[in-house]
C-alpha cells in the first residue's frame, strides 16, 4: 500500500486504514517527498512499527532521542511512542514501514509469548525507537527478516500472513534479545 498523508485525530493519533481487523497488520511503501511538507508530522499509534529505509536518510525523533536512518538501515518504534521523520539529506527518502498490533507476535492473551517477550518490550518506555545496523549480526538479520516480511506481504501470495508473522515474530526475538539489558537493568532498578 502506498499513503501519502497521515490521518491524525485531535490527540495526533493515527488513523490506521487497516482492512483487516483478524490481520492486524499493515504494510506501507512511503515516499516521504509525497507527504504535505516532505516530512511526517509528530503522531502516535498503538500499534507497534518496523522501518527500512531504502533510500536516502531519514531523521527518526521521539519525545527524548533522535536516530539517523540511513538507507540499508531501519528502525523499530515502540507503541504509543510520539515520533516524527524528517529527510537529512538531499535525496528523496524512501521506507517500507509495517505497522502492526503486537498481538501478532503474542498470540493469545498470557501467553508465554506476551507476558515473556512482548509486554516487557511494550511497558519499557526507554525502548522509544531502536536503530537496526546491519553492522552487527543481530541488527543485520532483523533487517533482513522485516525486509522478507514486507516482500511477503506486498506480494500477497498465499499464505502470506504465515511467512509475515514467522518473520516478525523471529525479529520480535532478536530485539528482545538486544532490549535485555535495558529491559533487566531497569527490572533491578525498579523502573
Amino acid at each position: 500500500m502506498i499513503i501519502t498523508s497521515l490521518m491524525l485525530n485531535e490527540n495526533l493519533q493515527e488513523q490506521l486504514p487497516r482492512t483487516e481487523e483478524a490481520f492486524p497488520y499493515l504494510a506501507c511503501y512511503v515516499e516521504m517527498n509525497r507527504y504535505p511538507g516532505g516530512v511526517i508530522p509528530w503522531h502516535w499509534h498503538s500499534d507497534v512499527e518496523f522501518l527500512y529505509v531504502l533510500q536516502g536518510t531519514v531523521r527518526l525523533s521521539t519525545n527524548n532521542r533522535c536516530h539517523m536512518i540511513s538507507a540499508g538501515e531501519g528502525a523499530f518504534i515502540n507503541s504509543n511512542m510520539l515520533h516524527y521523520q524528517e529527510p537529512v539529506s538531499g535525496f528523496p527518502v524512501i521506507t517500507l514501514n509495517q505497522i502492526l498490533d503486537a498481538r501478532l507476535i503474542a498470540g493469545a492473551h498470557r501467553s508465554v509469548y506476551e507476558q515473556k517477550y512482548v509486554m516487557p518490550m511494550l511497558e519499557c518506555r526507554e525502548l522509544e525507537a531502536v536503530h537496526l545496523s546491519p553492522s552487527t549480526a543481530k541488527g543485520r538479520e532483523i533487517l533482513e527478516r522485516t525486509r522478507r516480511s514486507y516482500e511477503a506481504a506486498d506480494r500477497e501470495e498465499p499464505g502470506y500472513e504465515f511467512t509475515v508473522r514467522s518473520e516478525l515474530s523471529q525479529a520480535w526475538f532478536l530485539l528482545y534479545q538486544e532490549a535485555e539489558a535495558v529491559l533487566k537493568a531497569l527490572k533491578v532498578t525498579g523502573g
